[in-house]
């Protein structure tokens, strides 16, 4: 248990920072954080490209659950640039900046 103090803080915390501070670690959280801010100031970075099948891999392998799939994928401001979406999808559809990555594949 935190001391008393520090728990305030975190509650504190947690009212204004909802999900964040409930569902991560606090080393894997401040370089979330910051990288999220960073994605923030960039804009809006990924997109998927006509060949993205639905099949759900990004969304499960993000972290930071980034990646929303609706009608079609898209991307929050949650983004930790983990690069995790871009290999994981095996159409290699999505892109940054508008332009498709290559994929990291180890031949062993």
């Amino acid at each position: 248990q935190a001391p008393k103090i520090i728990q305030k803080d975190l509650e504190a915390l947690s009212q204004t920072h909802g999900e964040f501070f409930k569902t991560k670690t606090l080393g894997i959280d401040l370089f979330a954080e910051t990288m999220s801010v960073m994605t923030r100031f960039m804009g809006k970075s990924f997109s998927v490209n006509d060949d993205c099948t639905k099949c759900k891999k990004c969304v499960k392998s993000c972290p930071t659950n980034n990646i929303v799939l609706k009608e079609k994928i898209s991307f929050k401001l949650n983004c930790m640039m983990c690069t995790r979406c871009i290999h994981s999808c095996p159409e290699n559809a999505i892109m940054y900046k508008g332009k498709t990555m290559k994929q990291y594949n180890p031949s062993y």
